[in-house]
């Protein structure tokens, strides 16, 4: 029987009987070891049984199989681990969260009447990169403004991976990150004023990734060019370079030319021709 049916079979099964699987916070650890995200399922205790109407429907995809394996999966009931619940605010189970190993949540699914989001869910969060969970560890093991800030940054980068209808969630994750790197940075930290300057500017990477280039040029314009920090000037550079770019701006070339002046400027010239590029190929199909 082919993979994703015997996994719905799996759930049934735990639905009907006492939860034997992984503890969170071991799913967690499995989730560092094994580059995975997480697939949580909130189980409601009180109505046990599973919807005979939802499983047929979920039965109907079987043919999508190879992508539920891809995560570490862990079964919870209000009774098990009602802090759960609360944190990830379930009213209604049962629920199918995607978190990542910092318990982050990346999706969730909890109206069973469309399973074909679900399934696409599952195959865009299959096997996440390898830079992005290399940075989700470093983040476990240093928790600072660094690793939050490149952490968002790689959850930027992945969002181009997914399907155009997922991006946003990846994109929102990484904003997540950049908050609490900003919550991280010393009060007196004596490039204070630099580094908010730097976490304003990542956010912006939200609406150039999401291929809203009117609203990043607008956003752009609250940040004088005499204002940014000499660090900051690559990623500055790299959101006007694109803005201008995509909206066929008059001064594209001026600003191309004073990019060009920073020093390996080329990766992120690189970097804004992949966006560029992606939105290409969604507008194509």
């Amino acid at each position: 029987m082919k993979k994703i049916l015997v996994f719905l079979f799996f759930l049934t099964a735990v639905s009907t009987s006492a939860c034997h699987c992984l503890s969170f916070k071991e799913a967690q650890k499995q989730s560092r070891t094994t580059n995975k995200f997480i697939l949580v399922h909130f189980i409601n205790d009180t109505q046990i049984e599973w919807d005979m109407s939802v499983f047929r429907s979920y039965q109907s995809l079987e043919s999508r199989i190879g992508v539920v394996e891809s995560f570490i999966y862990v079964c919870v009931t209000k009774e098990s681990n009602g802090m759960l619940y609360a944190k990830y605010h379930i009213i209604n189970s049962p629920a199918f969260l995607i978190v990542d190993a910092n318990g982050l949540e990346l999706f969730r699914d909890s109206n069973f009447k469309n399973p074909e989001e679900f399934i696409a869910a599952l195959q865009n969060y299959s096997y996440p990169d390898t830079f992005l969970c290399n940075c989700l560890k470093s983040f476990h093991k240093n928790t600072c403004y660094n690793a939050a800030s490149r952490l968002a940054q790689n959850y930027f980068d992945y969002s181009i991976t997914l399907d155009k209808n997922f991006r946003s969630y990846a994109g929102k994750a990484a904003k997540s990150y950049l908050n609490e790197a900003q919550k991280l940075l010393p009060k007196n930290d004596p490039m204070l004023a630099e580094k908010n300057q730097k976490i304003a500017l990542l956010k912006l990477y939200y609406w150039a990734y999401q291929n809203n280039y009117a609203l990043l040029d607008e956003k752009l314009e609250d940040f004088l060019v005499s204002s940014i920090y000499e660090d900051n000037k690559s990623t500055f550079y790299f959101l006007k370079y694109i803005a201008a770019k995509a909206l066929k701006k008059d001064d594209f070339g001026q600003i191309q030319t004073q990019a060009n002046q920073l020093e390996s400027f080329d990766y992120f010239v690189k970097k804004a021709a992949l966006i560029l590029e992606e939105e290409k190929l969604v507008q194509s199909n």
